[in-house]
């Protein structure tokens, strides 16, 4: 068989051009970049002044009214590097509230230690996705030529896709409860406990794989609520001291227990193993974008309910990318390059294919930002999606204009068309810009049982990862990461 005909037949339209606006800048917080020579800091508060050993930079700190400093990927390891930039040396710092110094004077004045490799501003990420009424009959996967795509695969006896191609969803946090996503919640078979497998009692079918619908059916016939929220689900599952939790990270990918994803940034900033969107919010809030987006990567298809995804069948990472303290109300990304880097090492040391989805972004260029998804890329084989951008949302316009993460090397840019590949008018466009995927009328899943359709690119984002997905499904083996992004390229639209 011709291998290129698969493609012809998942139909993009590439726009190769792209779009300005202003990003925006964290006021307190600024990066900087240690040179490789040098250790990762010690960090430490003696009688509350910061200290990390080094008397030029405790002196600086103290001076520049730094009040904190913590790494910028906290689980980075010195295997996670992009040349000399090692994401272990990377640091966040924190200036007080009430200085007067500006973030702009310290990035100046630190760069001029001759052990400093660079610093930079903190951008702030955001959402990309604008919601509107309800229509549920709309998915473009016709459009996309996706069902003549599963053509490929003898279906009933073969199911397209491939439960080892990992799609993640770095984000809000997911619904992984959702009866339309929970069968393709991936379930990190590393931290599965021994007498899960060897009793039986959970792994029903007994084909070695425990599965997040089993796990939540086992917990159901159990009636064990050991959150204590009223009642008994997946959740419970990830309660520390539980049945399925030792505080052991069994798999060595540097995460302890995590079972179904990660929570890259909890409720300020401490991560934990609950992926799960912050409680108490309305179903389809800005909460909900992180799973809409993973209905639309990975949603279990011919199922009889809900929606459809075009992989048809692959797995999908939820990982929370947004703090949820009481005060929060509205969801910003502040952990993105966390949770990136932690979906890269989660599939790496899982042996599966890791399509890594980034719904946001904004208009501000990061060295440490792109270094991160060039380790995605280089050290795990990660591919990385990323949303091109909505347009000017004030002017409710198109605009040209460079996102980040989507317009780094190493990321896929997504910009986003109408179901019949045209333009609308109001979203992003760029020279750095790969392909367009439809992106307006999307029905997916949001928190609870329901759905909702939105426009945005953040949700022509998934429908290209997942389209990434089903290809490298038919050539798991024979394809890298590099070969999938080139084919895709070459024979969309």
């Amino acid at each position: 068989m011709d291998h290129c005909k698969l493609f012809l037949l998942v139909s993009f339209t590439i726009i190769n051009i792209a779009i300005g606006s202003v990003p925006e800048l964290s006021p307190n917080t600024f990066l900087f970049c240690l040179k490789p020579e040098l250790d990762p800091l010690e960090i430490s508060l003696n009688r509350g002044r910061l200290s990390v050993g080094l008397p030029e930079l405790d002196d600086f700190f103290k001076s520049h009214d730094v009040i904190k400093i913590e790494p910028w990927i906290k689980s980075a390891t010195e295997i996670d590097r992009d040349g000399d930039i090692y994401l272990n040396r990377i640091y966040r710092s924190y200036i007080d509230e009430n200085s007067l110094g500006r973030t702009d004077q310290s990035i100046a004045s630190i760069q001029e230690f001759p052990f400093i490799l660079y610093a930079e501003p903190e951008y702030i990420h955001q959402l990309f996705y604008e919601p509107n009424d309800d229509k549920f009959d709309n998915q473009c996967l016709d459009d996309m030529r996706v069902d003549l795509a599963w053509d490929y695969w003898d279906i009933p006896n073969e199911t397209p896709g491939d439960k080892n191609i990992l799609l993640a969803s770095i984000d809000t946090g997911v619904d992984y409860t959702h009866p339309d996503l929970i069968d393709n919640i991936w379930v990190n078979q590393g931290e599965v406990r021994a007498w899960v497998l060897e009793s039986g009692e959970v792994d029903i079918d007994d084909n070695g794989y425990v599965s997040a619908l089993e796990i939540n059916n086992y917990i159901q016939d159990n009636q064990l609520d050991e959150n204590n929220d009223g009642e008994s689900d997946l959740r419970d599952a990830l309660v520390s001291g539980s049945l399925f939790m030792d505080n052991i990270d069994n798999d060595a990918n540097g995460y302890i227990d995590d079972l179904i994803g990660w929570d890259a940034s909890g409720e300020w900033g401490t991560p934990d193993n609950d992926p799960f969107p912050k409680d108490g919010v309305l179903n389809d809030s800005d909460w909900a974008h992180g799973t809409h987006v993973a209905g639309i990567l990975a949603a279990t298809t011919d199922n009889e309910i809900g929606i459809a995804s075009p992989i048809f069948n692959g797995s999908i990472l939820a990982v929370k990318c947004s703090e949820d303290g009481p005060e929060t109300e509205e969801p910003g990304i502040h952990d993105g390059y966390d949770g990136i880097t932690y979906a890269a090492k989660a599939g790496y040391f899982a042996g599966m294919r890791t399509i890594i989805n980034n719904s946001w972004g904004s208009s501000g260029y990061s060295s440490s930002e792109n270094s991160v998804i060039n380790n995605a890329f280089n050290t795990y084989g990660a591919i990385v999606v990323a949303a091109a951008g909505n347009g000017d949302e004030e002017a409710n316009d198109e605009e040209y204009a460079a996102h980040y993460p989507a317009s780094y090397d190493n990321a896929i840019s997504i910009s986003a068309v109408d179901c019949n590949g045209n333009w609308g008018g109001w979203a992003t466009y760029h020279k750095t810009v790969d392909l367009a995927a439809p992106g307006e009328n999307i029905w997916s899943t949001i928190i609870g049982s329901g759905y909702r359709s939105w426009d945005g690119s953040s949700m022509a984002s998934p429908n290209a990862a997942s389209v990434m997905g089903l290809v490298w499904s038919y050539y798991p083996d024979e394809w890298s990461n590099e070969d999938v992004v080139e084919q895709v390229k070459l024979a969309a639209d």
